[in-house]
């Protein structure tokens, strides 16, 4: 009779354990991270993540402190990049209306209208906090991202241009590849899955490379109004506007 009472509940939980494997091997990966960064994503209020930016172009290596400020009510991104001087190399604003960018040292600036040019189409403020916070170019819908996932990732249109984004397993996807250029998620911070952001990025373009190594994340702190100024003494060479990049309405074979 004590052999059986034991053996009872011993087999119980084997079977329990077997049903919680299947189930776990049974969920396609793509769809843990739609469920993931869709939570992230309605979970995000405001932002700021310090980390060291490594800028390879032709003939210069650059490599010194950043931090970057988002708020997603309403949308806006700020950031400045230092060098190894402790100078500015780089500010950027970021609102609905379009990517304004200052290089102190060159005495230039420009402005990309209704978002950060990207191949044939552009990166709106709220593609590029989507981007930063769950490594997918929109906001992440499970029922979008679930009608358009293809084998290995998602596919997006722009003027007749397509880009792609590779899924590989992981917390995030690996590579967003848009024209000529290209970003991939390296690392993950050290947090819960439901937690964690991308928290390094190697960033392609025809200009150079970019690494990306994020240290520090804040969600607590909110940003102060002044905050989001930008002084830019130079004249902005505005640049025309191109269509956002969306996903592919149509789904695909998985």
């Amino acid at each position: 009779m004590g052999l059986s009472r034991l053996a009872l509940p011993a087999a119980l939980l084997l079977t329990l354990s077997g049903c919680a494997a299947r189930s776990e091997v049974s969920i396609a990966p793509e769809r843990l991270y739609m469920a993931r960064a869709a939570f992230c994503w309605e979970n995000l209020n405001h932002f700021q993540i310090r980390g060291r930016a490594k800028a390879v172009g032709k003939g210069l290596v650059a490599e010194g402190p950043m931090v970057i400020w988002g708020s997603r009510f309403p949308p806006r991104l700020r950031g400045d990049v230092y060098g190894p001087d402790g100078r500015p190399l780089a500010s950027f604003f970021c609102d609905s209306t379009g990517f304004l960018c200052y290089y102190p040292g060159e005495r230039s600036a420009f402005f990309h209208t209704a978002g950060l040019r990207a191949g044939n189409g552009c990166l709106p403020v709220i593609s590029l906090l989507a981007l930063l916070r769950t490594g997918f170019p929109v906001p992440p819908e499970p029922r979008v991202l679930d009608e358009t996932v293809t084998e290995g990732g998602w596919l997006f249109t722009a003027a007749g241009d397509t880009a792609g984004l590779v899924f590989e397993g992981g917390l995030f996807p690996s590579r967003l590849t848009m024209g000529l250029s290209s970003a991939t998620v390296t690392q993950a911070s050290a947090h819960d899955e439901y937690r964690a952001w991308p928290s390094g990025w190697l960033i392609v373009t025809p200009y150079g490379t970019t690494e990306f190594t994020i240290t520090a994340i804040d969600e607590n702190t909110p940003p102060w109004d002044a905050l989001w100024s930008l002084r830019v003494p130079v004249s902005v060479d505005t640049l025309p506007p191109h269509p956002p990049w969306r996903l592919t309405p149509e789904p695909r074979i998985r």
